[in-house]
């Protein structure tokens, strides 16, 4: 069986790799010195098929970043793909400066410690619960708070608990 992979396929897989890193999917293909392209599935080699010529010199943790976006990628639903692709579409309709205060944000929440990070995704859960009129009364509440009152909020969230027994 064939795929064909469209360049917004493609971009997504990069996407993916360059985002998550080498530890999004740890543990699905060995790190060791390198991966050959014969040891791809037949469908990673055909999704990665424009890679084929310089693959042998591709740094290991790119080949191991790419082999498992790819895998990833091809264990996603069609749904799943095409909202991919949607969020890949934001990401290039956003300003290279913003691209890069985001991918800092994440280098930066990926150096925090597991609790605090696990303290971070559940009061996001928690903030993702709120209807829609919640969130933009809260977000325009931050909005309106000065530098100095943001810190405060920020530091009172740090000690406050995680919701549902999450430690902090």
């Amino acid at each position: 069986m064939r795929f064909k992979i469209s360049p917004t396929y493609l971009w997504t897989l990069v996407l993916i790799s360059c985002l998550t890193g080498p530890v999004a999917f740890a543990g699905e293909l060995p790190a060791s010195s390198g991966i050959e392209w014969a040891t791809l599935t037949p469908p990673q080699q055909d999704f990665l098929k424009r890679f084929e010529a310089r693959w042998s010199q591709l740094p290991p943790d790119r080949q191991m970043n790419l082999a498992n976006g790819a895998q990833h990628w091809l264990a996603m639903t069609p749904d799943e793909r095409a909202r991919s692709q949607q969020q890949l579409a934001h990401w290039h309709a956003l300003p290279p400066e913003q691209r890069t205060q985001i991918r800092d944000r994440v280098r930066e929440f990926r150096s925090l410690p597991p609790q605090a990070q696990e303290q971070i995704r559940a009061h996001f859960q928690r903030f993702s619960h709120l209807s829609a009129e919640q969130r933009q009364r809260l977000k325009a509440r931050w909005h309106a708070l000065t530098p100095d009152q943001r810190r405060g909020a920020q530091a009172e969230l740090r000690r406050t608990p995680a919701p549902d027994g999450a430690e902090q």
